[in-house]
């Protein structure tokens, strides 16, 4: 029989070009970390799949998510002029790229100023 973990996220993801797999390291709850290797097809397919099964249980009703804490982060313009490019790492040292439209990032700005501006709250009557 298999043994259970119960995953709390995914610490590094690399990619091993000549031999064409992804190796990655996911923690348990017990902040253990657990090595792994993959061809890259696998690598898709079990991506895809926990992806979309994860949207599944999303749509089973709101649920809270923690949120990862930040330690790095940059922007810039693509290339095009068409996007910005927002790099976010985690604390965990795995990076998230996201291409937003000019438009989303304009606002995502606005929104960043106003919630910043508002302080902690503390101390307020």
């Amino acid at each position: 029989m298999p043994t259970t973990f119960r995953l709390a996220g995914l610490v590094e993801a690399t990619v091993d070009n000549e031999k064409h797999d992804v190796n990655f390291v996911l923690k348990v709850a017990d902040g253990r970390g657990l090595a792994f290797v993959a061809e890259a097809a696998a690598a898709r397919q079990i991506a895809s799949s926990l992806g979309r099964t994860a949207l599944q249980a999303r749509e089973s009703g709101p649920q809270m998510i923690g949120a990862e804490k930040v330690s790095q982060y940059g922007v810039k313009k693509d290339a095009f002029g068409e996007a910005v490019l927002l790099q976010l790492v985690s604390e965990d040292g795995v990076p998230y790229m996201f291409a937003l439209p000019l438009s989303a990032a304009m606002d995502i700005a606005a929104r960043l100023q106003t919630e910043s501006a508002k302080g902690s709250g503390a101390g307020r009557a």
